[in-house]
């Protein structure tokens, strides 16, 4: 689980911890908790080992599970 800030400006880096060989990969988020409404959550600026994850409610704070499907076989 990643906890992430509600300002749009806040997005959160996310490191995979393993080359994914593209960025041709899903992620997949859950919502674990919130303080508030969290609105949609928005993966972003994806490269071969992670991403940028953000959401646009306007909950002050929020835990997100993910996982990255796919990519290129190795």
């Amino acid at each position: 689980p990643r906890p992430c800030g509600g300002d749009p400006n806040s997005k959160k880096s996310v490191s995979l911890g393993k080359n994914m060989g593209s960025t041709s990969y899903l992620v997949m988020t859950e919502l674990v908790k919130s303080d508030g409404p969290v609105g949609d959550i928005e993966v972003s600026e994806k490269l071969v080992n992670g991403f940028k994850l953000a959401y646009n409610g306007s909950a002050k704070s929020a835990t997100i599970k993910y996982i990255a499907i796919g990519g290129t076989l190795k």
